[in-house]
């Protein structure tokens, strides 16, 4: 009941700030080309809703993908540098030299060397989502009662069974942080990479609009964009809570 009465209370809020914006708009006499009125935007919403559904879809597969890839690479290595001590040093050094690069400039050399695919896309969505779920990860690993791990060491468990039934359940929290964080940035890096260059999904609808002056346009793909982004990051944290909540069960349940 509480969620609802939020979600509620959302709406309106919502509702109130467009009829405000729109009578606004149109009392200060503000030109369509610089910022259209809220009804301009449904307005196109209404006409192009095909042309903008299948092109926000492009880049929600594209976000999505990159996502799946970037994460489970990230967390596969974290794993990997607990495991092998000697090369969390040199790997974390190379992975904030690569976070160091603005992804800005990266975008045109994906285009170069992917073209203007969907791969370089999805892999740029991934490079963004990479070191949060790296760091988030490893911070996680580490992150665990001395005490609990001095114990499961007297049960004769191995660093795999340790790292597979405490470490990394242990770390849960810090895993969904990042992959909340990455909810939202993974479809930042899609849209830079379309922006550099692409033949479909949001990038490219507001590369078009900007040179034919079609903001009304523009506003409906962050609308739409935005829509998926809220999705997206919500069903993550539905999730959060699915599992910290069974994992919570379970744990009072071996206790």
């Amino acid at each position: 009941m509480r969620r609802i009465s939020k979600i509620f209370g959302a709406i309106l809020m919502l509702s109130i700030a467009f009829v405000f914006v729109e009578y606004f708009l149109k009392w200060l006499e503000v030109p369509n080309y610089l910022i259209p009125r809220p009804t301009e935007v449904f307005e196109v919403v209404k006409l192009k809703f095909n042309y903008l559904l299948e092109n926000t879809f492009t880049t929600v597969v594209e976000s999505i993908l990159g996502f799946l890839l970037g994460n489970s690479i990230a967390f596969l290595l974290a794993v990997g540098f607990h495991l092998f001590p000697r090369i969390e040093k040199a790997g974390l050094s190379v992975s904030v030299m690569i976070k160091a690069i603005p992804i800005i400039a990266l975008a045109p050399l994906f285009v170069i060397w992917f073209g203007n695919g969907m791969f370089g896309k999805v892999l740029m969505a991934a490079l963004v989502c990479f070191f949060p779920m790296l760091i988030n990860t490893i911070s996680g690993i580490k992150d665990v009662d001395p005490n609990l791990i001095d114990y499961t060491r007297s049960l004769s468990l191995s660093n795999i069974q340790i790292i597979r039934f405490v470490r990394i359940p242990s770390s849960l929290p810090y895993v969904f942080a990042a992959l909340k964080t990455s909810s939202t940035i993974s479809v930042v890096g899609a849209i830079i990479a379309e922006l550099t260059g692409s033949d479909a999904g949001i990038g490219h609808i507001l590369q078009v609009s900007v040179y034919q002056l079609e903001t009304d346009l523009m506003f409906a793909a962050i609308l739409f964009i935005t829509v998926f982004g809220l999705t997206f990051y919500y069903s993550i944290e539905f999730l959060e809570r699915k599992i910290l909540k069974k994992y919570s069960y379970v744990q009072y349940q071996n206790n």
